[in-house]
């Protein structure tokens, strides 16, 4: 007995220095989205959701949330990210290769406030893939019905500023909350030394993002115009000598004012945040109309 008491004894020290709050089980791994808000700070638990951690460094190190967003946050509740397939820039075909299907890992893990939850669809818990949910509340509902895999260590004021932002009867946000970029840092030691973007407001940014359901319009309608100039470039080298002076000339206009309005859309919006984009547009258009007059005086 007098052998066994020392060694019953340094067991009991040590797991009374244990940290209550469960820290000493997270991975020596930190995760850090750079989002539109603010930089947001993860540690993870794999050992209550191994699968769920593993698969979640892989596609973190693989870029596979890089341009994806917050695309539902709902007070109270939770603050979602979106799945792989609503990326900006399309998932490359190696990233594609590393989605798959991951199984409920069920734990004691709660759904408290800055918890990560692994989403899946309705009636499928063995369905959750890339697409997961930061509490913003306690939610005790979905306790053992969904994968507790992480934890939020740095960014409370950052999902603050999300919820500034206006919302449809969806909980879709009305300006895109991008993710720009998504990265691991090996040790909470290493991630120390990085630079973290603090919390800063997003609810004006409608003029600089795409709103939801009006990027792919968008994206459509830079396309045709360009396809237009191409066109108009096309005809007058393929026809060349055939076009008068005068056609040749108005052909030339109407290629630099679609260049111009293609070049203005894109712009217009972020010079209202940029004075120097501001003052360089205003210039460039007085440039603009000074070579429409050129074209005007060449053709009389």
């Amino acid at each position: 007995m007098t052998r066994v008491a020392p060694a019953l004894l340094l067991s009991l020290l040590l797991r009374a220095a244990a940290p209550a709050d469960g820290t000493a089980e997270l991975a020596a791994e930190r995760v850090v989205f750079h989002t539109a808000a603010g930089d947001l700070v993860f540690a993870l638990y794999p050992n209550s959701a191994p699968e769920t951690v593993r698969q979640f460094l892989r596609l973190v190190r693989a870029g596979v949330y890089d341009t994806t967003s917050f695309a539902r946050i709902h007070p109270g509740f939770i603050a979602q990210v979106s799945s792989a397939q609503d990326r900006l820039v399309p998932l490359a075909v190696e990233q594609s290769a590393l989605l798959r299907k991951l199984p409920l890992e069920a734990s004691d893990r709660k759904h408290l406030r800055g918890a990560l939850s692994l989403a899946h669809p309705d009636g499928d818990p063995d369905g959750g893939e890339s697409s997961f949910c930061v509490m913003l509340g306690a939610a005790p509902q979905l306790d053992g019905k969904y994968t507790v895999f992480g934890t939020l260590m740095r960014g409370d004021a950052v999902l603050e500023e999300m919820l500034q932002v206006p919302r449809s009867s969806q909980m879709a946000p009305s300006v895109r909350l991008t993710i720009a970029r998504a990265e691991v840092y090996e040790s909470a030691q290493a991630l120390g030394k990085a630079y973290l973007s603090p919390a800063h407001p997003v609810a004006g940014l409608a003029a600089r993002n795409f709103r939801d359901g009006d990027s792919g319009h968008r994206l459509d309608f830079l396309a045709c115009g360009i396809l237009l100039m191409v066109l108009l470039v096309a005809a007058i080298a393929l026809l060349g000598r055939r076009l008068s002076q005068r056609v040749a000339s108005a052909l030339h206009r109407v290629v630099l004012l679609v260049g111009v309005f293609l070049l203005l859309t894109l712009l217009l919006p972020e010079g209202q945040h940029r004075s120097l984009l501001a003052v360089s547009l205003f210039f460039g258009l007085l440039g603009v109309i000074r070579a429409l007059g050129s074209f005007e005086v060449s053709t009389k």
